[in-house]
């Protein structure tokens, strides 16, 4: 039933944009279905598409994120949206609506979190 063996959690791999450390973007940005984008800087505003986010160790968003997947090893103040959220060591303060959550120990997460189920689409979903 349990394992002492840690399942490993894998990054999307295919980065295809990336913002990096040092740089500050103000404004919405829409991606394409598919898109893999890492984030290292600080961006302020919605983040919205059917593609993965990296939030890295040095990222800070301001911002609600609505996306497919997320990992998030930086710092999140918004309201996230995803089918799959893995919160690795970082950081989020705002609601998370997601099918899957995985939350790493020494992550902070501040908000209240809605589980959905993928063959509901839409219908009410568990609170948890």
């Amino acid at each position: 039933m349990f394992s002492s063996k840690k399942q490993e959690r894998q990054a999307p791999e295919k980065v295809e944009t990336f913002i990096a450390q040092g740089v500050e973007f103000e404004g919405n940005i829409k991606l394409t279905d598919g898109t893999v984008v890492r984030v290292d800087g600080r961006v302020i505003g919605d983040v919205k598409g059917k593609a993965s986010l990296i939030v890295g160790k040095s990222a800070e968003i301001l911002g609600n994120l609505e996306l497919e997947r997320m990992v998030i090893y930086g710092r999140i103040e918004g309201n996230i949206k995803a089918k799959d959220v893995d919160l690795q060591g970082g950081v989020v303060k705002g609601d998370i609506t997601a099918e899957v959550l995985h939350i790493e120990r020494g992550s902070i997460f501040n908000g209240k979190c809605v589980m959905e189920e993928a063959s509901k689409g839409g219908q009410s979903p568990q609170v948890l």
